[in-house]
């Protein structure tokens, strides 16, 4: 008994999670600098709206936190991932709780 009390608390634990996650607000606004780097090339630069920084370039997200797997057919694997960072600050968040500002420099740097 005690094994499906606790089967069913933590399936409600995760879809509570699930809805707060998918719920959550993006108060990007404004235009980020965008700066792509594979391996210490640095393989775009661009000024972006900030809302949708990585429109116009393919990618693939693990599920929660968002952390990017692939970025324009680079992928993560044993030896390296995509990290994050803002104004040259590494994030540990998703790329959707990003929290952008107008002006600020958004690297992904694979390495």
């Amino acid at each position: 008994m005690k094994k499906l009390f606790l089967a069913g608390l933590l399936v409600g634990i995760f879809i509570v999670l699930s809805v707060m996650y998918f719920t959550l607000p993006s108060d990007a606004d404004g235009i980020v600098n965008l700066r792509i780097t594979v391996l210490g090339d640095e393989r775009s630069s661009e000024q972006v709206e900030a809302a949708d920084f990585l429109q116009g370039h393919e990618f693939t997200t693990t599920f929660a936190p968002k952390m990017i797997k692939c970025l324009d057919e680079v992928c993560a694997n044993q030896n390296y991932y995509w990290k994050t960072y803002i104004n040259d600050e590494y994030v540990t968040f998703g790329i959707d709780q990003l929290p952008l500002e107008d002006g600020d420099i958004v690297e992904l740097r694979y390495g």
